[in-house]
């Protein structure tokens, strides 16, 4: 449950799944469409990559959506932007700041 992954995982075609209610954010709303999302979206074989902004929010789902039937789950580490320094600027770490590619 719950894995960490090393290195790059390269792929092509991905679908896309937002977890937050799209009138809710910034509030902590859960979006109760979100599984019921997936499981119309997705296989239960398909490479599952979550990620927020830190990867503190999207640690704990691949668990959950391992227990739900699909195990091929996985945390993004450190998120889009990751962690904040002294200054609580998010250049610490981070997909972004790692040189990943990435589009706003």
């Amino acid at each position: 449950m719950g894995s960490h992954l090393s290195g790059w995982v390269s792929f092509r075609e991905h679908t896309r799944v937002n977890s937050r209610e799209r009138q809710g954010f910034p509030a902590w709303i859960d979006n109760d469409s979100f599984l019921p999302t997936v499981r119309e979206r997705l296989s239960p074989d398909d490479l599952i990559l979550l990620i927020c902004r830190s990867g503190k929010r999207s640690h704990k789902a691949p668990e959950w959506l391992t227990r739900e039937g699909f195990p091929n789950c996985f945390n993004v580490l450190e998120g889009i932007e990751g962690d904040r320094n002294e200054q609580s600027q998010r250049i610490v770490n981070g997909w972004k700041v790692r040189g990943l590619p990435w589009s706003q």
